[in-house]
């Protein structure tokens, strides 16, 4: 009952726990919770102080990308800039390739043909995606090679149904597999490697 005694406290509790305190209550952040829904805030909130605390968090923690261009949606693909931030929510929220892929339709069925920038983005989210069900949490992609770190969970077994060889080597945890003619590895190399590690 919101009448008895110590009632102002438990709402002043509940309001910290959708909002957060400190600077995250600053006006930037202001009035975003209704946007993005609360279960999607709770989890950045929830990873942010995670990260404070100097805790990686568990392995299936959304992957680390450097492939290049991540992408956006710029403003003069979708003016509004509350349909952006859900559309950004949403993505953050998707959790597996065929939610990637259903956000990028709906997007071109509503705004049209995709600006480079939007490919981006949902190429970044798609492998984002596809790294978490195989087990990596983090893909760096540059001129010679591509460096995949593999979830410790994994590891043992990666190692043995991927060893080592001419142009694939394994460093520290990562899986490195090194790019042809000094080509760098594209997002459709990238997910191939992805779809064969999961399936091991």
């Amino acid at each position: 009952a919101l009448d008895r005694l110590g009632a102002g406290f438990a709402i002043s509790g509940r309001d910290l726990d959708l909002r957060g305190g400190g600077d995250l209550v600053g006006e930037e952040q202001a009035g975003h919770v209704r946007l993005i829904g609360s279960a999607l805030y709770q989890s950045v909130l929830a990873r942010a102080l995670a990260a404070a605390k100097g805790d990686r968090g568990p392995d299936q923690a959304a992957p680390s990308l450097n492939v290049g261009a991540t992408g956006g949606f710029p403003a003069d693909y979708i003016p509004d800039a509350t349909v952006r931030i859900n559309l950004y929510a949403r993505l953050a929220r998707a959790g597996t390739a065929e939610d990637v892929d259903a956000l990028r339709d709906e997007a071109e069925d509503r705004f049209g043909p995709l600006p480079d920038p939007a490919e981006d983005l949902f190429a970044s989210r798609r492998l984002a995606a596809l790294a978490r069900d195989a087990g990596v949490t983090e893909i760096v992609s540059g001129p010679k090679a591509t460096a995949l770190r593999i979830a410790e969970a994994r590891r043992r077994d990666m190692e043995t149904a991927f060893p080592a060889r001419d142009d694939r080597r394994w460093s520290d945890g990562r899986l490195i597999v090194e790019a042809a003619n000094d080509r760098p590895h594209d997002a459709v190399f990238i997910e191939r490697l992805l779809t064969e590690l999961a399936a091991a």
